[in-house]
């Protein structure tokens, strides 16, 4: 699981089911549909936050097991507005999540 310094901490980064679920609740939007590359060509700020939020999330919860994240989405936009590298690291995540397709030999 990969981490990233945000917010003063380092953070686990994860794409899980969880995630998936937020991320539809947060956008009305299902990740298992849309292509990562549709998400981020179009631009929609508030999907892109809503991206790297659902990721911290996910990892947060690998890492505690009971309690709430000490963080909210407005934290997060406000840390990709210091440091718009943190996306790369999300979407490679999620790339990571998806299913590999097979090679035939």
């Amino acid at each position: 699981m990969e981490k990233i310094q945000i917010g003063g901490k380092d953070r686990p980064v994860l794409f899980r089911l969880r995630a998936i679920r937020l991320y539809q609740e947060l956008t009305g939007h299902n990740l298992l549909k849309e292509n990562i590359g549709e998400v981020m060509q179009g631009l929609e700020v508030d999907k892109i936050c809503a991206l790297v939020y659902v990721a911290l999330v996910c990892g947060w919860h690998e890492d505690n097991k009971e309690g709430k994240p000490d963080f909210e989405l407005s934290d997060v936009e406000q840390w990709m507005d210091l440091n718009v590298d943190i996306l790369a690291t999300v979407v490679r995540a999620y790339a990571d999540m998806m299913p590999k397709k097979k090679e035939v030999e």
